[in-house]
């Protein structure tokens, strides 16, 4: 496997800095709820988890996509997503364990983490 974020919990702080940045960096706005990777809290553990694309070895998405809409991108091992393929249908939404792929509300369309093609930003920023 070429690239993966590897994400610890133990030293989040819930910041949403990995969130914002994502954001800026693909879309050109600050807006954690349209970002790749979502900072959750769990209250009941006093936790912050991150929700993104693991870039699993079984590719469970690519799997479940009918369309043939998912690939994996050779020099940096991330899925990318053919958006003349993808038809919003949701099947790999449901078909991750990982809770790392999010339709996004304001271009209707599903996004993955891309690695920042091969830059991860979040990492980058991460304090």
């Amino acid at each position: 496997m070429k690239g993966m974020l590897v994400f610890y919990p133990e030293k989040c702080s819930g910041c949403n800095v990995c969130s914002t940045v994502c954001s800026a960096y693909h879309l050109g706005v600050v807006n954690p709820d349209r970002s790749r990777i979502r900072v959750l809290r769990k209250e009941q553990e006093n936790l912050d988890v991150v929700n993104v694309c693991v870039q699993c070895e079984e590719k469970f998405c690519i799997q479940a996509c009918p369309f043939g809409a998912l690939s994996v991108n050779p020099e940096t091992g991330a899925i990318v997503v053919d958006h003349e393929k993808c038809t919003r249908c949701g099947l790999c939404i449901k078909a991750c364990p990982y809770n790392g792929i999010i339709l996004d509300p304001i271009l209707n369309q599903i996004t993955i983490c891309d690695l920042c093609d091969g830059d991860p930003q979040c990492a980058k920023y991460c304090p």
